[in-house]
């Protein structure tokens, strides 16, 4: 296994008392060694700095409170070396995550980024330490893929950020994440990332992502910035990859529909029937159903 690929860990927290603590142990404990911690204290008004002044081995940076990716921005722009790994405060890492991204490293250098697959975690169904026995547990060969990925991006964001590793010199090729944009911050940097270079990825899930129920009901939001984010790629770059590979159109055009008809749903729910009719519109032009037909109506009636 090669000894000299450093690894920088960016990790945004805000009011993630609960959860550093456990997030920070999955990082330390890498059987392949980190080589920098940088934590951004995006303005906690919890106990989050005092947890992390009696934290070891990480460098802390504090910062008015200013949004997610600000806070990763301020991470990456501190960070020394060249590969550069995210992880939320509330996400946890399997052992030997950093250990496969060596793997992928090694066997294509040229890649401009390396991500895993991620285990859904709902904490109170399913404890820390039986998701991961549970992962661990299967013996099995994981594909490897290392392909232009930005027709696939089209359709959904397929690199979690707490799974990636990008170089970065790449980021700063390209630009950091969006600090306009509330939500799908990720999913624009890693389109924008698909553009630039080849990605490498292990289908192995080496993250568990935290969830929780309640979570799963949003609240709206002013737009629908996902599939906005989605539409601005599409305009600049087309639906092709920068080898010739094309988006699945029947599988593009499945998950716009489904994200224009959950938008809607919220507005309509939250009584914005004018958001609503816009997103039911939008919804019909990828998909016609009588559901979706149905809403339009209603909401058309209401706004």
């Amino acid at each position: 296994m090669a000894s000299t690929i450093n690894f920088s860990v960016v990790i945004p927290a805000y009011n993630c008392e609960a959860t550093i603590s456990a997030t920070l142990d999955s990082v330390r404990s890498q059987s392949y060694p980190v080589s920098e911690i940088i934590v951004v204290n995006d303005g906690s008004s919890d106990k989050t700095a005092e947890i992390l002044s009696n934290e070891s081995n990480i460098r802390v940076i504090d910062q008015k409170n200013a949004g997610v990716s600000h806070a990763r921005n301020t991470g990456i722009k501190a960070c020394q070396y060249d590969y550069i790994a995210f992880v939320d405060a509330d996400d946890i890492w399997l052992p030997d995550k950093i250990e496969n991204i060596v793997r992928l490293i090694e066997l294509h250098p040229n890649a401009i980024g390396y991500y895993t697959y991620f285990h859904p975690w709902f904490e109170k169904d399913e404890s820390k330490e039986a998701a991961i026995s549970g992962i661990q547990s299967k013996q099995q060969n994981y594909n490897i893929e290392y392909d232009w990925i930005y027709h696939k991006q089209l359709i959904t964001n397929h690199v979690l950020t707490s799974t990636a590793v990008v170089r970065r010199t790449a980021l700063e090729d390209t630009g950091l994440f969006d600090t306009e944009l509330p939500v799908a911050e990720d999913w624009d940097l890693m389109l924008r990332l698909s553009r630039k270079g080849l990605f490498c990825k292990i289908e192995k899930p080496l993250t568990l992502y935290k969830l929780d129920h309640d979570s799963l009901t949003s609240t709206i939001k002013t737009r629908d910035f996902a599939s906005a984010v989605v539409n601005s790629a599409i305009v600049k770059y087309g639906y092709q990859s920068p080898d010739g590979q094309s988006v699945n159109i029947k599988d593009y055009k499945q998950r716009a529909y489904r994200r224009h008809l959950e938008y809607g749903a919220l507005a309509y729910k939250s009584g914005q029937f004018d958001k609503a009719y816009k997103a039911f519109t939008s919804a019909l032009t990828k998909k016609i159903t009588v559901k979706c037909f149905i809403y339009l109506v209603l909401s058309g009636l209401r706004k």
